[in-house]
């Protein structure tokens, strides 16, 4: 059909993009192309290969907007040594089988996100058909629900929840993988040794109370390091 015609052709002049430095050469494809399917040009040079070029002017805002950690299991960006990535809410294949190449590039559909999460999710998708009415029901928006009100933390620091939509996205995300545990226990450790740093600033140097305090401190870093070092080995498996 017309929406599998305009994807091969997408898909083929994104391999071309994928291997052809020249930004004229790149221009004039584009040019071609936009003319052929009826496609805004700036939208379809997105789509075609300077989806990076998006992510670089839109991924430091996506960071501060998600407070430098993933939208989905919250892990922070400082905690982990693989870079983060740029999630579509909607997926990307769902925007091109349904000619929403707008929704590629538009903000309010990109999710900052680590590789596991923006992996797992890929192209899952429940929802509308409808182009004008794509939204990704099969997820919460974390735009738009708090999801400290969908999941919450059990007693081992494992990702959990209470709402059928919430226990099945623990399974689609894979939420229940236990290096979410460690993360989440170097995170509280490290807090911990904060508040005590605190405490320890007010207390002359010498006083026996700083002594033990400085003692805790010192186990309490240590864990934390072993845990956030047990997370990202386990994470960059």
């Amino acid at each position: 059909n017309e929406i599998t015609g305009k994807r091969k052709m997408i898909e083929r002049f994104r391999n071309f993009f994928s291997n052809v430095t020249n930004n004229t050469e790149k221009n004039l494809y584009a040019s071609k192309l936009s003319v052929e399917l009826g496609i805004d040009k700036e939208v379809l040079m997105g789509e075609l290969g300077n989806f990076s070029l998006v992510q670089r002017k839109y991924k430091k805002y996506l960071k501060k907007d998600f407070n430098s950690k993933c939208a989905y299991c919250n892990v922070s960006d400082e905690q982990i040594t693989t870079p983060f990535e740029i999630d579509h809410f909607v997926p990307s294949k769902i925007c091109e089988e349904y000619n929403r190449h707008d929704l590629i590039t538009d903000y309010s559909n990109l999710i900052y996100s680590c590789k596991k999460c923006n992996l797992a999710k890929s192209d899952l998708y429940n929802g509308s058909r409808i182009p004008e009415e794509l939204s990704n029901d099969r997820f919460y928006n974390p735009i738009d629900v708090d999801y400290n009100n969908i999941f919450y933390r059990n007693i081992i620091g494992g990702i959990d929840s209470q709402d059928i939509k919430g226990r099945n996205m623990i399974v689609d995300l894979k939420l229940y993988r236990v290096f979410h545990n460690y993360a989440w226990i170097s995170e509280e450790l490290f807090r911990v040794r904060s508040e005590i740093d605190s405490k320890i600033d007010k207390i002359p140097v010498g006083d026996a109370k700083r002594i033990k305090l400085l003692e805790v401190q010192r186990i309490i870093t240590n864990e934390a390091i072993k845990y956030k070092k047990l997370f990202q080995k386990v994470y960059n498996k």
